[in-house]
This record gives structure tokens, C-alpha cells and sequence, in this order.
């Protein structure tokens, strides 16, 4: 079961602070105008508690994802309940129209291992969906509550000069 609190406001200063330091750093001289992004409507934040039953259980295993745009900064935060679990972050491209050009879907893998927390952000290299596979390995089950906190909705691209 998947449980969605109301979204708020998440502070925008530790947003900026995630995203600046590493722009700055890989930009050197670069003007302000490489490294700010402006966008037309306010990020979002949500809370998702997500409760995996036991191993080899029906709901043991599930995956949770939100539709950024290229280029769109998500900010993430989870933490297990009890313990250690499979997880796949990743993202992928919708998967293409019968008849179109390009006639496979996108897939990457940003890491997957079998931890009990995991802190970070993602600038989404593709617009698509990006989230993570989560599985229960133990005989116990257990809640994952996941914070995310950014430009979901994958219409959102950041506002040209």
C-alpha cells in the first residue's frame, strides 16, 4: 500500500544549496546564467510511506516514480522501517509510439545495492520517468517512507533567457 501525504513546501534554500555548489564547482567561470535555472511554477514536495510485506509475500515488492523534464533537479531522502532492501534507482523514456524513429525505450540504472537509506539528487539526463524498484529481502514486513522534493510533472522545463 502507497500512502501519499499532502505536498508542502520544502525549504528552497537546501534545494539551492544541493544544486549550486556542484554547478559552481564543474563550471568554473562560467556566467550565473549557466548555473541558476528559473522555472514558471513552484517545485513540490511529497512524503510517500510505502509498505512492503515479507519476503515471497504478495506486495513484498514495488516501484515508485514521478515524470521529470531534462534537465529537472528531484531532491530524495528514504529510510526503511526495519532494515536493509533491494532498491534500483533509475529512469527511463517512454516507451516509443508504434512507427516512431527512435523504436527502443531509454533505460539507466543510477544505483542499485541493498541499504537501508539513501540520500541524494538527481538532474534527469532524459525526460521520462525516474524513481525507484524497491523489494523486501527479509521475513519481516516494513514501511519505506520516501521524501521527494523538486520539478515533477515532466512539463516543466527550466525558462530560456
Amino acid at each position: 500500500m502507497i500512502r501519499l501525504f499532502p505536498r508542502s513546501p520544502a525549504p528552497l534554500a537546501l534545494l539551492a544549496a544541493t544544486l549550486l555548489p556542484a554547478a559552481i564547482a564543474t563550471a568554473g567561470q562560467t556566467a550565473a546564467t549557466d548555473v541558476a535555472r528559473h522555472y514558471a511554477q513552484p517545485y513540490t514536495s511529497e512524503v510517500v510511506e510505502i509498505e512492503l510485506a515479507a519476503k515471497g509475500e504478495p506486495g513484498h515488492q514495488t516501484e515508485h516514480a514521478v515524470t521529470l523534464a531534462a534537465g529537472a533537479p528531484l531532491l530524495y531522502t528514504w529510510q526503511s522501517s526495519a532494515g536493509p532492501v533491494y532498491m534500483d534507482f533509475h529512469g527511463h523514456t517512454a516507451k516509443p509510439e508504434e512507427g516512431a524513429a527512435i523504436g527502443y525505450q531509454q533505460v539507466i540504472s543510477y544505483r542499485h545495492d541493498t541499504v537501508d537509506q539513501a540520500h541524494g539528487m538527481l538532474v534527469a539526463p532524459f525526460a521520462g520517468q525516474h524513481g525507484w524498484y524497491f523489494r523486501n529481502d527479509s521475513d519481516q514486513p516494513l514501511t519505506i517512507s520516501l521524501r521527494i522534493s523538486g520539478f515533477q510533472g515532466g512539463d516543466v522545463p527550466p525558462q530560456g533567457d
